[in-house]
């Protein structure tokens, strides 16, 4: 993999390796890798449609917008690790290698001639699939408060063992001002319902 990575001329390259699974970090250990850090994946169920106040239009990207979407994207992300500038040829090259990701999944926010916002989205589990085989104490006396809570307002249904989890993936995501940002997640949200 890493040889094929280097051929595609891929400049980082990582792995996930879920807790506790002890076989799996010791096998990339001893192949050389080593525990940069600890993420904590954040997860927000979407149970019911939300109010899309919008300070303009959402709509999908179109080719044409190739010429402002990566100069918004350098501007978001400059000075940040990790983020390498882009171009209009380097996005339609991401976008074209992602799977799942294409035009139906990019949205732009404008107002007028202006672009305030963008942001891709596609399903994360043609890439990775998370079943949970288990869950905690802790997480099952959550679930029962939910039940509890479920009988006086709508709330979100906790997973059960042996279901999958539905996982978007967020990227590419530009913004003008992070208050701009939020029009596009609850659009996002409602076309998921």
């Amino acid at each position: 993999i890493e040889d094929y990575l280097s051929i595609q001329e891929v400049t980082l390259s990582y792995l996930l390796v879920m807790e506790g699974n002890l076989p799996a970090k010791r096998l990339f250990e001893g192949l050389g890798f080593k525990l940069h850090r600890s993420l904590v994946m954040t997860g927000l169920p979407i149970f019911k449609k939300m109010e899309v106040p919008s300070p303009g239009n959402i709509r999908p990207m179109a080719w044409e917008d190739l010429e402002i979407i990566p100069g918004l994207l350098n501007q978001t992300w400059q000075g940040y690790d990790f983020y390498e500038p882009t171009s209009a040829q380097g996005l339609r090259k991401f976008i074209s290698q992602t799977p799942g990701l294409g035009l139906e999944n990019l949205l732009v926010l404008e107002k007028g001639r202006e672009t305030l916002a963008f942001l891709g989205f596609c399903d994360w589990s043609q890439i990775m699939r998370i079943t949970l085989e288990a869950i905690s104490l802790k997480m099952r006396l959550f679930g029962l408060l939910l039940d509890a809570l479920r009988l006086f307002r709508p709330m979100p249904k906790g997973p059960k063992p042996g279901d999958t989890l539905k996982q978007w993936m967020l990227t590419p995501i530009a913004f003008r001002d992070p208050e701009y940002f939020q029009p596009l997640l609850r659009y996002l949200n409602n076309q998921a319902l």
